[in-house]
């Protein structure tokens, strides 16, 4: 029997403000195993959201 992939929650947010999008902004969600060898672009961040507390649009308070 193969090994079972488990996807986890993550949301991808800006680090920097752009136009009306403050820092914080959630831009996407993704069903992901890990982050290993994922490029997040300048500008953004993934963290991971177990409890699916962030919708597209919404604002992460992100860490001081």
């Amino acid at each position: 029997m193969a090994d079972q992939v488990l996807y986890y929650n993550y949301i991808l947010y800006r680090t920097k403000a752009m136009g009306d999008q403050p820092v914080g902004y959630v831009v996407a969600t993704q069903l992901l195993s890990s982050l290993d060898g994922v490029a997040v672009p300048d500008g953004f961040a993934f963290v991971l959201d177990e409890a699916k507390k962030y919708p597209v649009g919404s604002e992460y308070m992100t860490p001081a």
